[in-house]
């Protein structure tokens, strides 16, 4: 996926590996539009960890970042279909002002996470 990714090689945006926000580690992030993208592997599937997916998918949402979750699966054998929800994601999204941003820094520092 990195390979993908890197040198702004979906529609010319700009992506982060291993993105530390609010104690967590996301897969990949687009900062400027507050995209969060995780691939999952099979342990994913497993009700402990899905559990723990969703809530955490659900305090980034409530914190203003939206994710996009993709199977290793898709990864490897569907690569045009990831890319394609990707960049779609990311052209019908608004880019953050320097001011949301912080403001999401801020209230990650200082938001509890589940």
């Amino acid at each position: 996926m990195w390979r993908l990714l890197r040198g702004r090689g979906v529609a010319g945006y700009k992506f982060r590996r291993q993105v530390h926000i609010c104690g967590w580690v996301v897969d990949f992030a687009c900062l400027s539009h507050c995209l969060v993208i995780e691939v999952d592997g099979g342990v994913h599937d497993e009700p402990a960890q899905a559990s723990q997916d969703a809530a955490r998918d659900c305090w980034l949402a409530q914190n203003g970042w939206q994710v996009l979750r993709f199977g290793s699966d898709q990864v490897v054998g569907q690569v045009s279909t990831v890319v394609s929800a990707i960049a779609k994601a990311l052209s019908a999204a608004e880019p953050a002002t320097m001011r949301e941003r912080q403001t999401r820094l801020m209230a990650e520092r200082n938001s509890p996470r589940p």
